[in-house]
């Protein structure tokens, strides 16, 4: 018998999972599902490790009314967590690719990508010892954009990027301001700088979580691409050789 509170479910349910069956974005030309179906596994494998591992550390914290008590790997990893990540990684893949213009990112996308990430490293610096969850993020999210982009740089598509972290923004965005004070979810290591009531920390995730799931679709994408053009000159050597 579930005793606690649907509150967050709801919220996941109503801002993340239903937009992901907007008839467009689900048949969007292009789409690769076997690469949506992989990179969304990726995106729950790390984001509930992230999230686990914050919880066990004791970084963040989850309101108990407005959660339903169910939690995880060992009371650390909370139910409505292991939904969170797949189902947004899913929104921010179909964004992505309903906002494909055939450009890639442009030069300066990668510098500018990086100068943000020292921003926030210099102020994660300035509020040690309190600044953990903010560096976590940069650990994992920014390091997974940084170093695909530097290995594949025309890789990810600029329209579709834009579409998808502000898509995103917007949307964590109104849920945080909403959430946040009213005690859904607790930062216990965070710089405590407050934007709008927003928390500071959280504009970093905006941004680098989409695009980390955005790099682990092109990923995906590319390794499949790579599998079948394999398989192809497989295919051909054998006719070849039986010419």
């Amino acid at each position: 018998m579930v005793s606690g509170s649907w509150d967050y479910i709801l919220g996941i349910v109503t801002l993340l999972a239903l937009p992901c069956v907007v008839p467009r974005w689900v048949a969007t030309p292009g789409l690769d599902r076997a690469a949506l179906w992989l990179s969304t596994l990726t995106i729950a494998a790390i984001g509930s490790t992230w999230s686990a591992t914050l919880c066990a550390q004791g970084w963040w914290q989850f309101g108990a009314r407005h959660c339903l008590g169910i939690w995880l790997a060992q009371g650390h990893l909370l139910l409505e967590e292991l939904l969170f990540y797949p189902i947004a990684g899913a929104l921010v893949v179909l964004l992505y690719q309903s906002g494909r213009n055939g450009t890639p990112l442009r030069g300066w996308a990668r510098p500018a990508l990086a100068a943000l990430t020292v921003g926030f490293l210099a102020v994660a610096a300035l509020r040690t010892p309190h600044s953990q969850y903010l560096t976590s993020q940069i650990v994992v999210y920014n390091l997974i954009s940084l170093g695909f982009l530097a290995k594949f740089p025309s890789a990810v598509d600029a329209g579709g990027a834009r579409r998808a972290v502000l898509g995103l923004a917007v949307i964590g965005g109104a849920w945080d301001s909403f959430a946040y004070p009213q005690g859904w979810w607790t930062y216990r290591a965070s710089t405590g700088m407050l934007l709008g009531g927003i928390p500071f920390d959280d504009l970093n995730f905006f941004v680098f979580a989409p695009l980390a799931g955005i790099c682990a679709y092109e990923g995906w994408r590319l390794a499949l691409a790579r599998r079948s053009a394999l398989g192809r000159g497989d295919v051909a050597r054998t006719l070849h050789g039986n010419a």
